[in-house]
């Protein structure tokens, strides 16, 4: 039976065609690739008629016509290949498509236990921070109720000084698959490290709380405790009685106006997370503690330390304020543990300065040895140097760098970007300092009002454990081909 060349091209290209609608790209540019494909498909096709009817040509043209096909649909499938590992890119970040892909690399790590495959998709990543994209799918190919998480999640960097990580989590429309966005930054170089990502237990979570039957003032202590944190006596204080956890309120007293607040937490399952907080009955608010609170652990056991600091508060105050013990309870849908390894490759689409600048500051200046921008932020590296007369050194100059001297991103069309410190270090006997920055405004630059919005915004979503990019996605992102310099007071910093 002879088939007709023309019943061939229609049957491929039917075929083509569905493999296109079947990628997740923009409308526009679905037709454009199917143009495209079309159009030689069309153009091998007339060629093809032109031959000689003859069975030997015949043949000889239908295989010379299917291997043109069989490199259209190799270039397609290429083409789909690239754009597969992009989906979750495509999915949240579809605004701004356009200027992520050039910043994207596939990673394309997974692993597969209990029912569940994990996998490291992708990175939108500079040198020294970014995004990092982690699906997780049932093997059975069922939906998740929308509602599930991990009980532990974290991403963590080896061979570098300091890291910070966040990272939210959202379902598919058709929930059949659950995304992780970590937003990762380091004071160091990012590229060709270890990261390791570790998750543990699919659940539903559920927040819980208490109220603690403590009356704060007859527990006041006159003075701090001088016995260190970790040589205490085990089990010393007051137990507040947890089915999965042993949480002791160690000690309650004032350093000058503020209130101290000591407690003991050891778990008998790694990873239970609970907290003890402070509530104003006379507003029924939680107390801010994010302006000095510390947090210590014995490492791989499970007995760690809080010691929070709630500043504006005296003795008066007291009866009004009750202690609220907050928990998780869960109900487990995967047990096991989901552990990946991988590394991220440079990323050559970065701008950087050339030379050291020098900010004037007024007790010496600020030394900017390199900074380097990408598509989510940036790092900056230097040093300060201190006038003759200073006597003695201290970390104040570069505080004050890291903390006040405004940073503005100047784009080849005149506008500006302001920047914010979101990660730094520093001190040293050199005064070196190193910091992260991102688009978006200084905490400094925030009036009052702000800030105190701002404050009781975070306290009421900190406990609140519900899917959604809330904070991430907002971000703002970089287009790096359209940024001219960086501006750190008055100094202009040029970028190449």
């Amino acid at each position: 039976m002879r088939l007709k060349v023309s019943n061939l091209v229609e049957s491929l290209q039917e075929e083509i065609l569905k493999e296109i609608d079947e990628v997740y790209v923009e409308e526009e540019l679905k037709l454009n690739i199917k143009r495209k494909t079309l159009e030689k498909i069309y153009a091998n096709n007339e060629s093809s008629f032109k031959q000689e009817a003859s069975k030997k040509v015949y043949r000889r043209t239908t295989k010379r016509f299917l291997a043109l096909v069989a490199v259209l649909i190799g270039s397609v499938g290429i083409l789909v290949g690239a754009m597969s590992v992009n989906d979750s890119i495509y999915e949240w970040f579809s605004e701004n498509i356009s200027v992520i892909l050039p910043h994207a690399q596939e990673i394309n790590a997974s692993v597969s236990q209990n029912g569940l495959t994990v996998t490291v998709d992708t990175a939108v990543a500079g040198n020294s921070g970014g995004l990092i994209l982690i699906s997780v799918t049932k093997d059975d190919g069922s939906s998740f109720e929308g509602n599930e998480e991990f009980k532990t999640f974290k991403v963590m960097v080896d061979e570098v000084g300091s890291a910070g990580s966040s990272y939210e989590w959202d379902f598919s429309q058709d929930k059949k698959k659950m995304t992780y966005i970590v937003n990762l930054s380091v004071l160091d170089t990012l590229t060709y490290k270890p990261v390791t990502l570790k998750a543990s237990d699919l659940a539903i979570v559920t927040p819980k709380e208490k109220e603690v039957p403590i009356n704060l003032k007859e527990i006041l202590q006159k003075e701090p405790p001088t016995q260190d944190v970790f040589d205490r006596p085990e089990g010393e204080g007051i137990s507040l009685q947890h089915p999965d956890c042993d949480a002791r309120l160690q000690a309650v007293y004032f350093e000058g106006d503020k209130l101290c607040i000591e407690m003991a937490y050891t778990s008998k399952e790694k990873g239970l997370w609970q907290r003890v907080s402070l509530v104003d009955t006379r507003t029924g608010k939680l107390i801010d503690t994010s302006r000095g609170s510390s947090e210590s652990s014995t490492g791989e056991s499970n007995l760690s330390f809080t010691k929070d600091i709630y500043e504006g508060l005296t003795v008066a105050d007291l009866p009004y304020l009750k202690l609220m013990n907050q928990y998780n309870d869960y109900e487990y849908l995967a047990l096991g543990e989901w552990e990946l390894h991988f590394k991220l490759n440079p990323n050559e689409n970065v701008k950087k300065s050339k030379r050291t600048y020098k900010i004037p500051v007024e007790e010496g200046y600020v030394e900017v040895n390199q900074v380097e921008l990408s598509i989510v932020g940036g790092s900056i590296e230097g040093k300060a140097v201190y006038n003759e007369t200073k006597e003695g050194k201290d970390i104040s100059l570069t505080e004050d760098f890291t903390s006040q001297l405004p940073i503005i991103l100047r784009m080849k069309d005149g506008t500006k970007v302001q920047m914010y410190h979101y990660l730094s270090s520093y001190g040293g006997d050199n005064g070196e300092y190193g910091s992260y920055i991102k688009p978006g405004k200084p905490w400094e630059s925030y009036a009052e009002e702000e800030k105190e919005r701002l404050r009781e915004e975070a306290l009421e979503k900190r406990y609140v454990r519900v899917p959604g990019f809330t904070s991430i996605l907002p971000e703002q992102f970089i287009a790096i081909e359209k940024v001219e310099s960086l501006q750190i007071k008055d100094v202009v910093i040029p970028l190449y």
